[in-house]
């Protein structure tokens, strides 16, 4: 990255414009240890008083795979906030 300006002129003048496209939600393919793949749905939400604050959301669709997944998930979370041996990932 540190050498990109020096050497396109093009993307020099649009990074020094600060033409960053900020994408503020999308889709994210997962595979998580314990559920195994999970394709999720992200949102950055903004604080308009600090906009440096940001919330990040994460969810499945009503109905797929993935939200079957994350319901097993929620539960096997809660299994192990009561038993952590019992909880863990093989």
């Amino acid at each position: 990255m540190g050498e990109l300006p020096l050497r396109d002129p093009g993307f020099r003048r649009w990074w020094g414009a600060h033409r960053v496209a900020v994408q503020r939600s999308g889709t994210k393919a997962l595979n998580h240890p314990v559920v195994g793949p999970l394709t999720l749905d992200w949102s950055f939400l903004t604080s308009t008083d600090e906009p440096d604050e940001q919330l990040v959301t994460l969810t499945a669709e009503p109905g797929t795979p993935s939200h079957a997944r994350l319901r097993i998930l929620v539960s096997w979370a809660a299994q192990a906030a009561d038993d952590p041996v019992a909880g863990r990932a093989e």
